[in-house]
């Protein structure tokens, strides 16, 4: 994700050059200017990309090409992050303004699932991409569809693919990309050789607060499999909470509190300074999403060649479940013109048109048939070697409980990490401030 999208990204999370035809949001795209309404022949399109994104740039080619081949006029609307927050006001009108719209699963199932106005995609599935003969299924790993797919119908055809883990500098640590740590031991001590060489072992930018969460939800997951956290953060006695893995994990992070392996001045940083001292070379990690290496791109040290590792085991713990974060189309149930919509859909997921997402934006996509960009093999390597299904970003946390993790998770999770509440402390708070969330909002 660009870094001038970073900022809105991580609002958006927590509160929940263009083509030639494309000027801004209700612009005129294919003839036609974008009024909330669809006409025969058209579909209106919502995107939460903004006008400049290199997505954004990949989606506005498709669309003039979309319109071109097929006479179907797309109003779309450039509504970045920000355009979530606008489609529940619209949800209980007869027909809605939108008859699709693109965004990142959590966001999706949020807004348009937990409310029933998610239309099931299974159709787009289990038919060719537009120009192909095989059906899209065929192509598109299931792994992927698992995690957008509620009792049987899939509501989201994803068409891009990110994960997390730690970034280093492959060329300054050859032998790190030879032989990545398999276990946290053999992490932390990585931590401790940059530390005795006077080197910030790794970045973190504390002021956001989803980033700072990453290292829990990744280390409980690493021990108790996926959907398990989701489902003890449900537990309205917060009993479930008391696994034994809740304060593992606290004392792994507190571990690197107390050794001092976050960057000096962490807890009070702004990003993305510390991001940048990791691309300057002056820290030798880096926790976050596959997005990292374009997002850094411009401003990377001479030489730097970003490599990747997953979180490694734990102590007993089994891993193998890797972290997926997907960005798809949706259409809503009550969308007038599905049929044009599911057919633009169809054509933008054709290998052709959809390996632009690969080359043109250096992400994954979920076709197994398109090869992903060389800075994110190790990425595409670690999800295709999953011995357990795919966990959801924050194994769904944002998904389902958005707003338990942000009054209760995620304050307490920013304590621990700025060392000051203790692994024991917090693994006593978090039932006790469940339990009393869910007695208030149950």
């Amino acid at each position: 994700m660009p870094e001038t999208s970073r900022r809105a990204f991580a609002a958006a999370v927590t509160a929940l050059a263009a083509g030639p035809l494309l000027a801004g949001c209700g612009r005129v795209v294919g003839g036609r200017k974008s009024s909330g309404g669809s006409a025969k022949g058209s579909f209106t399109f919502w995107s939460s990309w903004s006008e400049g994104e290199p997505q954004q740039k990949v989606l506005a080619r498709q669309i003039a090409a979309f319109t071109k081949d097929t006479g179907i006029k797309v109003d779309v609307q450039w509504g970045g992050r920000d355009v979530f927050a606008k489609i529940s006001p619209t949800l209980n009108a007869g027909t809605t303004p939108f008859d699709l719209i693109d965004g990142a699963q959590r966001n999706v199932r949020s807004v348009l699932v937990s409310t029933g106005n998610a239309l099931s995609l299974n159709d787009v599935l289990g038919k060719p991409a537009e120009g192909e003969t095989q059906p899209l299924s065929a192509a598109v790993k299931p792994a992927y569809t698992d995690l957008v797919t509620t009792g049987g119908d899939t509501w989201m055809i994803p068409y891009e693919v990110a994960s997390s883990g730690f970034w280093f500098n492959a060329a300054a640590h050859p032998d790190i990309a030879a032989d990545p740590p398999k276990t946290w031991d053999e992490l932390t001590a990585l931590f401790q050789k940059a530390k005795a060489a006077g080197r910030a072992p790794i970045a973190q930018d504390g002021d956001i607060a989803l980033y700072n969460l990453y290292y829990f939800a990744e280390l409980v997951v690493n021990q108790l499999g996926p959907d398990k956290l989701r489902a003890a953060a449900g537990d309205k006695t917060g009993d479930a909470l008391k696994d034994p893995a809740i304060l593992a994990a606290a004392q792994r992070i507190e571990e690197l509190v107390t050794q001092h392996y976050f960057a000096p001045g962490y807890s009070s940083s702004k990003f993305p300074a510390l991001q940048q001292k990791w691309a300057a070379g002056k820290a030798d990690f880096l926790y976050c999403g596959s997005w990292i290496p374009s997002e850094t791109a411009s401003y990377l040290a001479r030489g730097f060649k970003p490599g990747f590792f997953p979180m490694p085991n734990v102590a007993a713990g089994d891993g193998g479940s890797p972290e997926a974060y997907l960005i798809g189309f949706t259409v809503p149930k009550k969308a007038a013109r599905a049929t044009e919509a599911k057919q633009f859909i169809s054509y933008f997921m054709n290998k052709q048109r959809l390996a632009a997402i690969a080359t043109d934006t250096a992400n994954l996509t979920p076709r197994s048939d398109i090869a992903a960009p060389a800075v994110l093999a190790g990425v595409q390597k670690n999800l295709d070697a999953a011995t357990k299904p795919l966990h959801g970003q924050y194994d769904g946390l944002v998904d389902y409980q958005s707003d338990w993790t942000t009054k209760v998770l995620e304050p307490l999770v920013n304590s621990l990490l700025f060392g000051k509440t203790s692994a024991k402390d917090f693994a006593a708070k978090l039932p006790e401030r469940s339990a009393a969330y869910w007695s208030n909002n149950g």
